[in-house]
């Protein structure tokens, strides 16, 4: 125990250590996910997913509240691990690299579930809108951010693409929208 640091800097350096733990568990699971994939062995289960509660599910425990809208009831066919695994990666992405105001927004519409993170980030240019979900691709440096693996989105997309849905990155005009799109049910 250093005499030097007060319980305050104590409880931030803890805060950032766990903070790094759960950053490196997300890398591990990604590369897990991404080698399971590439030799045929990824394992998905679908069931009714309610995509609100997967939604609180990875957002509560994060350090910054980031509002849900839209429908209470939406529910999706799919893996509900690899649901979580998604929005994680979209929420931490938007957290790293997007604007400063950050929502999920989700919804149905026709036979389609639809969980959108949203972020008040200006838009991507043409050329990265799609190697963004590239394998190790990582998209224009944003100053003082550590740089990334390169895997999440990549990872997500297949993942999507996996439970029948897609995963693709959009902008309004106003707001970065990564959207996933599931069956629903």
């Amino acid at each position: 125990r250093d005499a030097n640091l007060g319980d305050e800097e104590r409880g931030e350096i803890l805060d950032v250590i766990a903070n790094q733990g759960h950053e490196i568990a997300t890398i591990v699971d990604d590369l897990l996910t991404a080698s399971r994939v590439e030799i045929g062995r990824l394992n998905m289960v679908e069931e009714l997913v309610a995509l609100r509660d997967e939604v609180k599910a990875v957002i509560e425990p994060m350090e910054a509240p980031i509002p849900c809208d839209g429908d209470d009831d939406v529910t999706a066919l799919a893996d509900p691990a690899r649901v979580r695994q998604i929005i994680r990666n979209l929420v931490n992405n938007a957290r790293k690299y997007g604007g400063p105001q950050i929502r999920v927004v989700v919804r149905t519409y026709s036979s389609t579930a639809i969980l959108e993170v949203r972020d008040s980030g200006g838009p991507l240019p043409a050329h990265e809108r799609e190697a963004i979900f590239e394998r190790y691709y990582r998209a224009r440096q944003t100053p003082g951010v550590a740089g990334s693996v390169g895997l999440g989105l990549s990872v997500s997309r297949t993942l999507a693409r996996n439970m029948g849905g897609e995963l693709a990155y959009d902008h309004d005009g106003t707001e970065s929208i990564f959207r996933l799109t599931l069956r629903a049910a």
